[in-house]
Parts: C-alpha cells; sequence; structure tokens
C-alpha cells in the first residue's frame, strides 16, 4: 500500500519535471530485464515479456499526452535469437500478441501512431512476420526494432 502511494508521489515529480522542459523529439526505449523480474516475481519468462509490453503500452501513452512524436521500442535483438528456441518462440509470440492486441483495440488510433517493425526482419521465423506485415495505423510514432 505505501509502496503505491509513494509509487504515484514519484510519478507526480517526474511528470512536473517533465513538463517543465521541451518535450523530446523522439525516445527511445530498449526493452531489458524482463526475464529477471519474472523469475524474482515468480513468473515464467512469457509473463515477464508481457508485463514489460504493459508497461511498453503505458509509456506509449505517456508519451501521446506529452506529444513526443516518434518512439522507438526495441524489443528484440540479434543476440535475443541466439537463446533456446523456446525462449525465442516466446518473446516473438508476446511481440505477436500484443501487436495484434494494439491494433485490435484501436490503441494505434487512440494514439494517432503507427507501428513499423525495422531491423533485420528477415531473421524472424515465419509465424511472427505476420505482425510485420499487418497494417500499423495511422500516423509513425512507434518504430518497433526487432
Amino acid at each position: 500500500m505505501i509502496e503505491k502511494v509513494l509509487y504515484r508521489l514519484y510519478e507526480r515529480h517526474l511528470l512536473t519535471e517533465v513538463l517543465q522542459r521541451p518535450a523530446p523529439r523522439h525516445l527511445g526505449l530498449i526493452q531489458d530485464g524482463h526475464r529477471r523480474y519474472a523469475l524474482r516475481a515468480g513468473l515464467s519468462n512469457q509473463e515477464g515479456y508481457r508485463h514489460g509490453a504493459a508497461k511498453a503500452k503505458q509509456v506509449l501513452t505517456w508519451c501521446a499526452e506529452l506529444k513526443i512524436p516518434m518512439v522507438s521500442l526495441w524489443w528484440l535483438s540479434t543476440e535475443n535469437l541466439a537463446r533456446e528456441p523456446d525462449e525465442v518462440a516466446a518473446i516473438l509470440s508476446v511481440i505477436e500478441e500484443k501487436v495484434s492486441e494494439w491494433l485490435q483495440e484501436g490503441l494505434t488510433e487512440r494514439l494517432g501512431i503507427r507501428i513499423r517493425p525495422i531491423g533485420k526482419l528477415e531473421l524472424l521465423p515465419p509465424p511472427p512476420s505476420r505482425c510485420c506485415s499487418m497494417p500499423r495505423g495511422p500516423r509513425e510514432a512507434i518504430t518497433a526494432s526487432w
């Protein structure tokens, strides 16, 4: 309970600081630490990735509110592709699940964003490449890098 109150006070302090300065034109967010978080929280790695995606959605909402025109999410590195096949499949399934969910629930329209996958997409196995070819929303604001 006290942790939530302190976190809200911290968020309010950060927002005050951010609003006193010009908004950045581009924010880069490296998604890292989801396995470590999952281990500490007693969750599966896949659930850790889902928690990370939920936080990314929250950050995207904040960026839209602050009128930050471009956000790059680094969700997957080529080093991640060297992990065990089940681990890579878990990461890719969460990426596909969340991108599809964001499009279907209207997040892209509501925030006025477009998802544009970039990177070495040819290294991805076939199923996740579906989310790389879906309609991506009204305007560019997210660059999802894998």
